[in-house]
């Protein structure tokens, strides 16, 4: 799959579209199998243009949603490519504005739980993927792995909360294969240069207050970084 850095794609519609798509998939409107109109047809539709249809399914492409063959359409995959095109992608129905609302909720806490346990090992680990990030944050096409490190982040510090249940909760949350979407949110959040800079300093700051033992502010700077994410998305 090519990769862009969207910054000139118009914000949000491409987004907006592939839900949409997406939704017809998980609730059985389109079958796996089935196949996709063309872009031209889909722009006309959802009143976008093609390239802005071309870029929702490439986004879904992406999360595995569907199949672009090249010179013979677009098709729906089912669940991992199984067929079960009813049941696709599990927990995807769920909005990305209630996943945001959730860990603007959770997260924050268990970030300040994890302020007065975290071990110096793991402090070492997430600096080191923060640094080879940074190495990243300039090449587009590395944007792939720069998501990884970030999904990585809030999952490996939920962890550290010494609460297995708030951890994996917060696992879940940005788990990419209960809720696909948190992929095309990624490439949306991520899309230029400077927000890809803009995470990595909010990550920064984050480590460091834990490194400090600060729960107060640890808890701070992850809700200050989680609120930029959803002012990114949602305003």
């Amino acid at each position: 799959m090519q990769k862009s850095d969207l910054s000139n794609v118009p914000k949000r519609r491409y987004f907006e579209l592939a839900q949409s798509i997406l939704l017809s998939i998980t609730t059985g409107q389109l079958a796996a199998g089935d196949r996709l109109p063309p872009d031209r047809e889909i722009a006309t539709q959802h009143g976008v243009s093609r390239a802005t249809a071309r870029e929702a399914l490439l986004a879904l492409e992406l999360v595995g949603a569907v199949e672009i063959q090249h010179g013979n359409g677009v098709y729906v995959r089912g669940a991992n490519g199984s067929g079960d095109g009813a049941n696709s992608f599990l927990g995807s129905e769920v909005l990305p504005r209630e996943l945001m609302e959730a860990r603007q909720q959770i997260e924050p806490v268990t970030i300040a739980m994890a302020a007065l346990k975290i071990s110096p090992a793991t402090i070492k680990t997430v600096r080191a993927e923060i640094t080879e990030a940074q190495a990243l944050v300039d090449d587009i096409s590395q944007l792939d792995r720069f998501v990884e490190i970030s999904f990585r982040f809030h999952s490996t510090l939920a962890l550290e909360c010494g609460n297995r249940l708030m951890s994996g909760i917060v696992s879940d949350l940005v788990n990419t294969e209960v809720h696909p979407l948190w992929t095309l949110i990624n490439q949306q959040v991520n899309r230029t240069t400077a927000a890809r800079r803009s995470q990595l300093h909010e990550h920064t700051a984050i480590l460091d207050a834990l490194e400090s033992g600060n729960a107060e502010r640890a808890k701070i700077e992850m809700q200050t970084h989680l609120n930029s994410m959803a002012r990114s998305l949602f305003i």
